[in-house]
């Protein structure tokens, strides 16, 4: 999906065990993003996001499975999809972590609706960026 494209909603996959979040994200994003799939722990999330092919998804880092492993394997399962960690803890080394296994960018828990649809939103960019950069940097080393 082209993400300059009014005209079609960004897709995004919620992934987070607590049912309370998980509705309060859905509502909040609702009205700009479609929401294509919930799921409650990483291999749901890796399963769900196989499928959905989702822009951009929302992870927990310490759900069921680990946060590690869903963006692990959302990352190989969708290349495209940007990925956005979503937690109440905030250890540099973790996150770290999770930006190395594929993660676009860390948020805490509690932003409001509007900071974290504009940083789906700039994830979404940021990472369609990246794949445009790697696609480039492949065809200038292709033999001719």
């Amino acid at each position: 999906m082209d993400p300059d494209d009014c005209t079609a909603r960004q897709r995004v996959l919620i992934a987070d065990d607590d049912p309370v979040v998980q509705a309060s994200l859905r509502m909040s994003l609702a009205a700009v993003f479609e929401i294509v799939a919930e799921a409650s722990d990483s291999a749901q999330a890796v399963e769900l996001a196989a499928v959905a092919k989702p822009d951009v998804a929302i992870v927990d880092v310490n759900m069921p499975g680990g946060g590690l492993r869903a963006v692990q394997g959302i990352h190989e399962v969708s290349p495209a999809t940007a990925i956005v960690v979503l937690s109440s803890d905030e250890l540099s080394a973790v996150v770290r972590e999770l930006v190395l296994a594929g993660a676009t960018t860390y948020c805490r828990k509690g932003v409001s609706a509007e900071v974290l649809s504009e940083l789906l939103t700039r994830s979404i960019r940021a990472r369609a960026g990246e794949i445009a950069a790697q696609a480039a940097v492949g065809e200038a080393a292709a033999p001719a």
